[in-house]
């Protein structure tokens, strides 16, 4: 690759990250702002990702980890799979629960309902979880990702001013080769 070409990739590198950045950015932005105002968890090409926050699927699933959920069909759910569902407990109402399947799932009125319990719990929860209500099942937990999040909540200043400091210097390099060229030339 000449020098010309380098300097030119170079030159508009900055513009094109900053817009593919931008508009990523933009797009979540919508994914999970449409989710928040229909009262949904955000689902991109079918996952959802959960931040477990609660103790009762230890030591299954961590608290403060995160997991993958899949959109699934309500008739797919079977014993011992672990669900995410919006509760209808009284206590919890409307929020995220991520518990067991604990006994075959049955249909009433066309809806499935299932048994859930913590792993933690000795006793199932007091009220079943519907299809209706069902996020999905539970994939995997999220690892490498749940680090990740731990690491920039603990460190949320030092990654700003890691990335003003990317930004400036990805800002700066045309500048400085353009500077290079123009005395090569002399």
């Amino acid at each position: 690759m000449t020098k010309k070409r380098l300097y030119t990739v170079l030159k508009y590198l900055p513009t094109v990250l900053w817009w593919g950045a931008l508009l990523t950015t933009g797009l979540l932005i919508g994914v999970f702002l449409s989710a928040h105002f229909r009262g949904e968890v955000p689902r991109i090409f079918g996952y959802s990702v959960m931040h477990i926050v609660s103790d009762s699927m230890e030591t299954t699933i961590e608290k403060d980890s995160y997991i993958l959920i899949k959109r699934t069909d309500p008739a797919d759910v079977g014993f011992d799979d672990i669900i995410c569902f919006y509760s209808t407990d009284p206590q919890i109402y409307g929020y995220p629960n991520t518990h067991r399947v604990v006994a075959e799932p049955t249909v009433s009125d066309g809806v499935y309902e299932y048994v859930t319990k913590g792993d933690k719990a000795n006793v199932p929860d007091s009220v079943p979880a519907t299809g209706d209500r069902l996020i999905g099942v539970y994939v995997r937990t999220l690892g490498a990702f749940t680090a990740m999040m731990h690491f920039v909540t603990k460190n949320m200043i030092l990654l700003f001013a890691a990335m003003f400091l990317v930004c400036a210097v990805t800002a700066f390099i045309p500048l400085f080769l353009k500077k290079g060229n123009g005395e090569n030339q002399n």
